[in-house]
């Protein structure tokens, strides 16, 4: 029903515009008759009457059939293809209606397509990083690789770099950015074609009700990480206990130089909790520790 509205609308437009032309022309054509001598001027006006017409209904029109993609057919398709079904439609409808200002402006169809291809070659120039994200939007929206909802840990994919990853939940995938909203609140806007090319993205399992997160931290080497390790444990009861998941899991992964590094694996529910839990770990840990090195400090003496 709403989509025949927005055609009798643009129908009912158009037929208007025409008659609007037709009647200006006949206007002029009868100005023509008597003051022939005024070709060239009567020729101008007409040029740009119709042009005008052609600017103004052509705006209108785009904008109903706009509101109408907006309004009735963007909500019923998956959230990651509205950005990319706007823009089709966006180029589609520009692209006729730059065609038909040319046409009107009495450019033959050829030169009309050729002065739109010219176009098109500068727009893409001019937009040429642009470009890289919307590809690089095109690979995420089509592949799926990611989805609103996702929950995604974010690496730095330069070797020799270490830095703390981004770790958050995908809110849009839009086709030329995506928008990541952290575990500490904070929402980034990645451009498409760095998360291609810059990163690697992990997507965050899922087992049962649960969502699964694998951190990494580091002890000095000058305890035994064994006894961390089990301290650790233990107080995973007490700074955890208010928090309805299974207890973390602590493993020893290497040794690197004078640094131990320890694997944890925490279970959580929802994004939201997920930095409280890792600095209650964190916490534990650092007990831990500090209550080994202690213990060896005393028995040295």
């Amino acid at each position: 029903m709403k989509i025949k509205i927005y055609t009798i609308k643009v129908i009912l437009l158009a037929i208007f515009a025409i008659l609007i032309y037709y009647l200006i022309d006949m206007g002029l054509f009868l100005l023509y008759n008597k003051y022939s001598y005024l070709e060239s001027i009567l020729n101008t006006i007409r040029i740009f009457v119709k042009t005008s017409i052609v600017i103004i209904v052509g705006y209108i029109i785009i904008s109903i059939i706009k509101k109408y993609i907006i309004l009735d057919i963007l909500p019923k398709i998956p959230q990651h293809l509205t950005s990319l079904v706007k823009l089709v439609s966006d180029v589609i409808l520009y692209s006729i209606y730059i065609t038909a200002i040319l046409l009107s402006l009495g450019l033959k169809i050829s030169d009309a397509l050729l002065g739109g291809t010219i176009g098109g070659i500068i727009l893409g120039l001019a937009l040429q990083s642009s470009l890289q994200h919307f590809f690089a939007g095109l690979l995420l929206t089509a592949s799926e690789s990611l989805s609103p909802g996702d929950i995604v840990i974010i690496h730095n994919a330069f070797s020799g770099v270490r830095v703390l990853p981004y770790v958050g939940e995908v809110r849009k995938v839009d086709i030329i950015n995506t928008s990541i909203k952290t575990i500490y609140g904070t929402k980034f806007l990645f451009p498409n074609n760095y998360l291609l090319n810059n990163v690697v993205i992990h997507k965050v399992r899922k087992s049962g009700e649960y969502m699964i997160y694998t951190m990494e931290t580091s002890i000095n080497a000058d305890v035994d990480a064994t006894k961390v390790i089990e301290l650790s444990d233990k107080l995973f009861d007490k700074y955890l206990s208010h928090e309805d998941i299974p207890k973390p899991q602590i493993y020893f992964l290497e040794k690197r130089g004078n640094i131990n590094v320890l694997l944890i694996v925490i279970q959580f529910k929802t994004i939201e909790r997920l930095d409280e839990i890792i600095d209650e770990v964190n916490k534990a840990i650092e007990e831990a520790y500090w209550s080994v090195k202690s213990q060896n400090n005393q028995n040295k003496t």
